[in-house]
């Protein structure tokens, strides 16, 4: 065997070693409970709940939702951040319904009464929910516009899709402190302030793997978040590769660029996840169509529960 064989065959083979330990050992400690992301929720009012409804899609179980209003105004598709579930949006579907929206509100896939905690069954999964939704709601409210609005992750997953699917663009975006992806600088890196840990060596080997063709493993852990001890019952405290793929925009600037909706950015001006003035300065120039609005003294959850961002959210919706 030639030198040069030799030395290709020790090179695979070192790369892959390189690459199984990344998968298997490249994993992150989980964060301690963020207590400015949980602890608002223990003052919300759940009382008056809506009850939850399914609907039945072919492409997987069913998916749970609540819906808030009879309004005529609108239609709003809300959808959550990330570990959590729709009832965390209570407080806002009912502002908006209050405001004239009949607001639609799923628990995604993964979380909640939508499939299985922390997982989906393969990649995209969500992207065909939120097609089933908006199909829906344009059935039972017809000729009323769109408007799909997502906090934090949520957020981060409407750029994903408007971006993927440039032929099914609502009437409007609204980004309540989006989460933009890996690529964003405007994620605040401080222990204290970290509400995910990312296991990116093993995101990066899956994904390397993904590419040449293989998806047996997307069922490893790719995320950890920074939840309550002992919250598994309610909420997803950790994604697979497929869930965590599945939601989280690979570039918020191509994506953006894409949409022909126009597209509202919030985040709160004490936003203790990400820095709005660094966020301001990522989304510039990607699309004419998007702006940036600062909520004056509002944190991160704060921009869904606090009376004072209503306003400001239904402006930028253009709801009178």
């Amino acid at each position: 065997m030639r030198l040069w064989h030799k030395l290709l065959i020790a090179a695979l083979v070192l790369a892959g070693l390189a690459l199984g330990g990344a998968i298997i050992f490249g994993t992150s400690p989980a964060p301690a409970e963020l207590t400015s992301i949980s602890d608002p929720f223990k003052r919300v009012d759940f009382s008056d709940l809506p009850p939850i409804r399914k609907l039945d899609v072919k492409h997987g179980s069913p998916i749970a939702y609540r819906t808030y209003g009879e309004g005529t105004k609108g239609v709003t598709i809300a959808i959550h951040g990330s570990s959590a579930l729709g009832a965390s949006l209570h407080a806002l579907a009912k502002g908006l319904a209050a405001a004239g929206q009949v607001v639609y509100v799923p628990d995604l896939r993964g979380h909640g009464d939508t499939g299985r905690r922390g997982d989906v069954d393969f990649l995209g999964q969500p992207d065909m929910d939120l097609m089933s939704l908006i199909l829906m709601a344009q059935k039972e409210q017809p000729g009323k516009k769109l408007t799909l609005l997502g906090f934090s992750l949520g957020g981060g997953f409407l750029i994903r899709f408007v971006g993927a699917y440039p032929t099914l663009q609502p009437d409007n975006v609204v980004l309540l402190a989006p989460a933009l992806g890996p690529e964003a600088p405007s994620t605040r890196s401080a222990e204290s302030q970290r509400w995910a840990a990312a296991h990116v060596p093993r995101i990066v080997g899956l994904t390397i793997l993904n590419f040449l063709g293989f998806s047996g493993l997307n069922a490893l852990e790719a995320i950890r978040f920074a939840v309550p001890p002992n919250s598994d019952r309610h909420q997803a405290a950790a994604y697979s590769f497929r869930l965590y793929a599945s939601l989280m925009p690979l570039s918020y600037k191509r994506a953006l660029g894409k949409t022909t909706a126009p597209v509202h950015v919030l985040i709160g001006e004490k936003d203790e996840l990400f820095n709005a003035e660094s966020m301001r300065a990522s989304l510039a120039a990607i699309n004419p169509k998007l702006d940036l609005t600062v909520v004056p003294g509002v944190d991160h959850v704060g921009l869904t529960l606090d009376p004072a961002a209503l306003p400001i959210i239904l402006d930028k919706m253009a709801i009178p």
